[in-house]
């Protein structure tokens, strides 16, 4: 009863709502407010960062969705749903199919894998300039192409074609190993995986399977939700 849920759309929000969250627990007394974001394609040194305040907290799995594709649960939302009208959607089929879209998302992973690679780790910074002595702004313009030219030059060593490619081939096999696991399931695209398995699969309406999935799990198989039931315990 003392904790109210708000989703605040694209995790882009969460940095200004930080600066907010701060003044909000500084001068109103009993109000606490917490964040709680994807993985996505953190590190674990990032996400040590973001949750060094005790006020941002990530899930340990990529998306949210990622804790909604245990075949088990799937099947008794099947049952509870009377989704099941050709007889063939056992625990086994949900299993198959949910592995089948899986590695059917493989490319896309990998893609967006990549691109949180270059935005964790790859910018262009800006040229730190001294403005004293009246310098000429010619002369400034110039400093600032310089600059550009050394941090360019920097990205075209580090990021060139065949680091690039190497980096490429060691993630294809990364994920082709997780998909010989379970381990997919904390690192793949969950929010596709489920869209696509309640489309294509199941038959059924992503949100009402979603919340029978967790009426279910909580039930039955609290261990499956257990980050986050940490998570709420934390903010208790």
């Amino acid at each position: 009863a003392e904790i109210k849920v708000n989703p605040i759309g694209s995790v882009t929000n969460i940095g200004a709502l930080k600066a907010v969250e701060e003044q909000i627990r500084n001068s109103i007394f009993g109000v606490n407010m917490f964040m709680i974001r994807d993985r996505d394609g953190l590190r674990q040194d990032q996400i040590t960062s973001l949750e060094a305040n005790g006020h941002i907290l990530c899930l340990k799995r990529r998306h949210i969705e990622n804790y909604f594709l245990n075949e088990e649960v799937l099947r008794k939302v099947v049952v509870h749903l009377y989704l099941d009208k050709t007889g063939t959607l056992s625990k086994e089929f949900i299993k198959s199919e949910t592995k089948r879209i899986a590695q059917e998302t493989l490319s896309l992973n990998l893609i967006k894998n990549f691109k949180d690679f270059l935005s964790a780790n790859y910018s262009i910074k800006a040229p730190k300039l001294n403005l004293g002595n009246n310098r000429p702004i010619d002369e400034i313009i110039q400093e600032i192409i310089n600059g550009f030219d050394v941090e360019i030059s920097k990205l075209t060593n580090e990021l060139n074609k065949s680091k690039t490619e190497d980096w490429l081939n060691r993630e294809k096999q990364r994920l082709e190993s997780l998909l010989s696991t379970d381990e997919w399931k904390n690192e793949f695209q969950g929010k596709i995986i489920f869209a696509r398995l309640c489309g294509e699969v199941l038959k059924g309406d992503h949100v009402r399977i979603r919340e029978c999935y967790i009426d279910i799990a909580l039930e039955n198989h609290p261990d499956i939700l257990k980050d986050l039931l940490e998570i709420f315990e934390k903010i208790k």
